[in-house]
């Protein structure tokens, strides 16, 4: 299984949470992202939040040192609150050759 199925896989399983309206991974150019969306005006689920970051996955904002007000808020997108986490675990990986 490739880090991204890994991902996929907690994608969905996230998307079952309450509180979470969906959840995806996207590429971006140089990182793996994944994204979840909660209503708007609710807070991201404090459970997600572990969940990820046991799976070494860091809010992007706090990855890219982007001054907001949480770790992943990416904000509004419709009807929904948007949070963006970047594969950190990945990428150290690459930065780091040798290292698992």
């Amino acid at each position: 299984m490739t880090r991204r199925d890994e991902l996929e896989a907690l994608a969905d399983r996230i998307a079952g949470f309450d509180g979470v309206e969906r959840a995806w991974v996207a590429a971006s150019f140089q990182d793996t992202l994944l994204f979840v969306e909660v209503p708007s005006g609710a807070a991201l689920p404090d459970a997600v939040a572990e969940l990820l970051e046991e799976r070494g996955l860091t809010g992007a904002n706090e990855a890219y040192g982007i001054d907001a007000a949480g770790a992943s808020d990416a904000g509004n997108v419709g009807a929904y609150e948007q949070h963006r986490f970047v594969d950190t675990a990945a990428k150290e990986a690459v930065e780091r050759p040798g290292s698992t």
